[in-house]
Formats: C-alpha cells, structure tokens, sequence
C-alpha cells in the first residue's frame, strides 16, 4: 500500500551582527621645492638669473590611493609687498614666462620648469601657494584643471574652464578647512655676468652669509659690495668731504691777516 505523508522541521536564523569599523587616517603633509634643473635635482636656495629650475609641490600620505592633490592659488612676492599672481584659484598659470601650467606625475605631486627671474630692486622671491587635498573616489582617476595656454605678462586671465571643477573641491573644503594647505617656498637671485653659480652656493646659505660677510666674491675675481653699502660710503664719503672744507674754510677765517708796516 502507498501512503502521502507531509514531513515538516524548523529552522530559526538570527539576523546578522553588523560592526562598524573606522580608521583614523591623518592627512598627508606637503612641500613646496624648487629644484635645480629638473624634477630630480637639488633643493637650491641660490640661482642666477635664467637659470632652469623645477617647481615641485608633493604630499606624503601614509595610505596608497586615497586622496588627491590640487596646487592653486600661487603668489610670488618680493618681500616689500609687491605681489604677482602665478596661478589662479584654479589653479591654472596667468603667465607662461613667469610659470606654466602644472603637471601632475601622480596623485599627490605636481610640478612645472621654469626660469629664474627677479624683481628690479630686489633679489629675493616669495612664493606662496595653497594645495586642496580631497578624498579620492574609488577606482576613478583624480580630477585635474583644465586649462587653456597662458598668455604673457599675466595679460589675460583664465576663462571659467575649470569653475564646475574646483566648485567640488570649495564643497569639499568647506566642511573641512584643513583640507587646504599653505606651501611657501623662498629662492634669492644673484646677477652673475660670468660664469655659473657655484653648486656649494645652490644648495648652501651658509657659504654665501660667509662670504658677505667679509666682502670677498666667491668667483675669486674680488670684493662684492652690495647697492646699499655703495650708497653707505658714497654719503660718508661726501659727508667727509664737507666736513673737511668746512673746516679749512673756517681755520683760513680765523687766520690775521698780516698788516704792511713802513720800513
């Protein structure tokens, strides 16, 4: 004989257990370097007019692919507060003889060649730019600026290219100011009319605070004077000079003159 019959168990499955799990990751630190020659040369201090340098700004992260770096909103300065504008807010270059556009090797590295130049009156440069650091989306590329070829001579601003662009990099550092930082870098120009800078001069302040000092030219050819120490002597020297025809005038003054007398 053949018999249905209904077989039933039960089963209870508990939800799952969910934990969340957060990781404090510091923000990387960055730099601002101008090198001699090229992305791989050595940090200088001191160069000669048109001689090829290399503007670097890097950021150190301790994790791998997770934020991404934008350097906007550089200035160059004399020190006396004369400033000139390199790169605008969007971090795109007003004047290729000055700087031009930026490139970006990696995520958090940026760079551009560029020749030394200098203020009429004053040989050493500020530079002071911000670098934007915003979290980078998974499996995507870092955004970059989007920039048209700079004109000469600051003539003629960018275009609102990249506004859609670093409107999502405000919106992001507006929640968190910290994702903006200030680089700075400083380089002093020399005017050599013979010869190359000396590399002990590049890379060292000392060498050239030394030879200040004592006022002897490092190129051997003999002493350097400064335009203010020119100036310095020069009115010494024509206080000295007054000073001294003052003086005989006045002891010729004071000298009786002889009387005649009759023989």
């Amino acid at each position: 004989m053949e018999a249905d019959k209904t077989v039933s168990t039960q089963i209870e499955v508990s939800d799952l257990t969910t934990a969340f799990q957060t990781q404090v990751v510091p923000m990387p630190i960055c730099k601002y370097e101008i090198l001699n020659g090229g992305p791989t040369g050595e940090p200088v201090q001191f160069a000669t007019i048109g001689q090829q340098v290399y503007h670097k700004w890097t950021c150190d992260s301790e994790t791998v692919d997770t934020f991404c770096a934008v350097v906007h909103s550089c200035t160059v300065d004399d020190g006396n507060g004369d400033t000139v504008q390199i790169l605008d807010e969007n971090g795109c270059a007003l004047d290729k003889f000055l700087l031009n556009n930026l490139e970006y090797p990696t995520d958090l590295m940026a760079g551009q060649e560029a020749h030394v130049y200098k203020y009429a009156d004053r040989s050493q440069l500020f530079y002071q730019c911000q670098i934007s650091i915003t979290v980078k989306e998974p499996h995507e590329e870092c955004a970059r600026p989007t920039c048209s070829e700079p004109q000469g001579f600051g003539a003629v601003k960018q275009a609102n290219q990249t506004a859609q662009f670093f409107r999502v990099l405000k919106k992001r550092s507006v929640e968190a100011m910290e994702n903006v930082l200030d680089v700075r870098a400083e380089l002093t120009t020399l005017e050599v009319l013979e010869g190359d800078l000396p590399a002990s001069l590049r890379t060292s302040a000392e060498a050239l605070v030394a030879s200040s000092e004592i006022g002897y030219d490092t190129f051997g050819q003999g002493f350097c004077v400064s335009y203010f120490a020119v100036s310095i002597a020069s009115v010494f020297a024509g206080f000295t000079i007054f000073v001294a025809i003052f003086m005989t005038y006045m002891i010729v003054s004071r000298v009786p003159r002889s009387k005649n007398s009759d023989c």
